[in-house]
């Protein structure tokens, strides 16, 4: 069973639903959640309230191009820079406790979060301290907390280099009245290999790789950011045992406190009242460490995990769910524009009609996924030089949705 042969099943009856979505968990190695009660359940009034939130919070979440524009915006405002430093050479105010370079007294010295303290401090402590350096030194008033960070810096022996990395950060002044201003502090203090991974970046590498339809929410602490990649399938009425939205989870961090990690997940209804939980397995979580060519690692691992999720978005996904769209309202319009944007032959373009009438239930009706199914059906009956153009123009479609006809 592959990704591009699976018909969309959101409007067949549930006992058929479960069959495929059962199917489908077995052949990628998804372990469903159990159910509280019984499968084919109807939830009662309130867990059908609860689904109708679920659906109205995800389809306010941008769209994946919607989210690389914001988070894009966002670090062009932080105006991240790398300085390279030998930490001997890093001094700490006893004014403010900020850090500056050994000779540059009269710049502004720079904030850092806890977890870049944590990160040079750890460079500078003497080796007989193995545990507690940086929470005593923060502990510290900034005069007495200089000295002493001042002191086992200037005494190191190894001349460590590493790179400071640095954003401007939101913060407050008092200037005759309150007022935002951007300063630039520390948030990371990493080796010459770290190699950065940017937010906008992995989102950029998704948006060319992942179905139509997907929603994003993003999240971010100091030490980590998590990328949540959602479709939902939300279209119907859901019952105890349907899932209602299919996950790639992206974490990431710019601190050097973990790795990239990508986890493929759905989400079940479990009960009633619109209990769910997400599925684990899939043996698809990827830890990437951030050196060398990490995101041509990630770009590697993506697919590894489309090959999990896509079979339950192509199968239960509402965008494949999605009927002719109005510049296209006839199954004959849509077959003529989509061979028309891929530069394919007037012959396919029959071929593809053909099979979309040929089998009512693989058909998916007159729906994305009918196009791209009966599209993959005929690319499957040539040699692979003559189906690639097809198998190519079906998975923009899947990517890009009725867009790509436009």
């Amino acid at each position: 069973m592959t990704a591009t042969t699976i018909p969309s099943f959101a409007t067949a009856d549930f006992a058929k639903r479960m069959e495929v979505l059962k199917q489908i968990a077995t052949h990628t190695g998804v372990r469903l959640p159990a159910t509280i009660i019984p499968e084919g359940e109807s939830l009662i009034p309130y867990g059908e309230e609860r689904q109708r939130g679920l659906k109205d919070e995800i389809y306010s979440l941008p769209t994946i191009g919607e989210a690389y524009a914001i988070l894009r915006d966002i670090r062009m405002e932080q105006e991240p820079m790398d300085v390279k430093v030998p930490l001997q050479q890093v001094r700490m105010s006893p004014v403010n406790a900020g850090l500056y370079g050994k000779g540059a007294e009269d710049r502004p010295a720079l904030a850092y979060t806890a977890t870049a303290f944590q990160q040079v401090a750890a460079a500078v402590k003497p080796p007989s301290v193995t545990a507690g350096f940086a929470p005593t030194l923060l502990a510290l008033p900034p005069s007495i907390r200089a000295d002493a960070f001042n002191h086992f810096a200037g005494s190191a022996i190894e001349e460590k280099p590493v790179v400071l990395r640095t954003i401007k950060s939101a913060s407050w002044k008092q200037n005759g009245e309150r007022s935002m201003v951007l300063r630039r502090s520390v948030n990371a203090v990493v080796s010459e290999r770290y190699t950065v991974v940017e937010d906008h970046d992995l989102i950029a590498t998704l948006e060319r790789s992942l179905p139509d339809g997907a929603r994003v929410r993003y999240t971010q602490t100091e030490s980590r950011s998590d990328v949540e990649i959602l479709w939902p399938a939300m279209t119907r009425q859901l019952k105890v045992g349907d899932i209602a939205l299919i996950s790639l989870q992206v974490t990431n961090s710019q601190t050097k406190q973990s790795s990239i990690r990508l986890s493929p997940k759905v989400l079940r209804v479990l009960c009633l009242n619109f209990t769910t939980a997400w599925s684990d397995g899939g043996e698809q979580d990827v830890s990437i460490v951030h050196m060398g060519e990490a995101k041509a690692k990630f770009a590697a691992a993506i697919r590894d995990a489309l090959a999990v999720v896509e079979p339950f978005i192509l199968a239960f996904g509402d965008a494949y769910n999605k009927p002719l769209p109005e510049i296209a309202p006839t199954r004959g319009e849509a077959i003529r524009r989509f061979i028309s944007s891929n530069s394919l032959s007037d012959k396919v373009g029959t071929q593809i009609a053909a099979a979309w009438d040929a089998d009512g239930t693989m058909s998916a009706g007159d729906t994305l996924a009918g196009l791209s199914n009966a599209a993959t059906r005929v690319s499957q009956q040539f040699v692979y030089a003559n189906a690639e153009p097809i198998e190519a123009a079906a998975g923009r479609l899947i990517r890009e949705g009725w867009a790509s006809i436009e």
